[in-house]
């Protein structure tokens, strides 16, 4: 066990050092790593807001918040899908949490199925990361100096833009 730990260790290293040689031999303009970092902490800390909400294990709301960032940038991926699983590894659901759900009165008594647990981790870790990915993407605009106004208009060639200016 001590050697398999060892490996994803090493390979969660190799990947961060990986990452830090790009950005540092890379000429990326210092406003780019500013998106990023945005983009990585808005997302990652809703979702992991949402894992935490739902009392999920410390490893799904590290996962939540480190994988969030990546999830939202593609529809194939779901940052829920990641922490549930690590959830769900964590808490062991049975067999027998299926039919146990039915006969359960209280929410406290429901958040003691481990089943629901993994199911809700993963439903409120995906909400933080909707949520997350629409604030994120506010910034990333805001601090970009994209003018979400201009680009409609060029978008779907709007001659009266005034439409989507705010009058007093």
């Amino acid at each position: 066990m001590a050697d398999h730990f060892d490996t994803r260790l090493a390979l969660t290293i190799l990947v961060l050092v990986t990452f830090a040689l790009i950005i540092m031999s890379a000429a990326i303009d210092r406003q780019y790593i500013v998106v990023f970092g945005c983009w990585f902490i808005i997302n990652g800390a809703l979702s992991g807001l949402g894992a935490m909400i739902a009392r999920g294990h410390p490893y799904s709301v590290l996962t939540a918040f480190s994988i969030a960032w990546l999830t939202s940038l593609t529809p194939l991926l779901a940052v829920g899908w990641f922490a549930g699983a690590i959830e769900a590894v964590m808490r062991k659901p049975s067999l027998q949490d299926i039919p146990d759900i039915a006969g359960i009165k209280t929410f406290s008594h429901l958040m003691d199925n481990n089943l629901f647990r993994v199911i809700l981790v993963a439903a409120i870790a995906n909400i933080g990361n909707i949520v997350g990915t629409s604030i994120g993407a506010y910034a990333v605009f805001q601090i970009g100096g994209i003018d979400m106004v201009e680009m409609f208009v060029e978008m779907f060639h709007i001659t009266d833009a005034t439409a989507f200016q705010n009058h007093p």
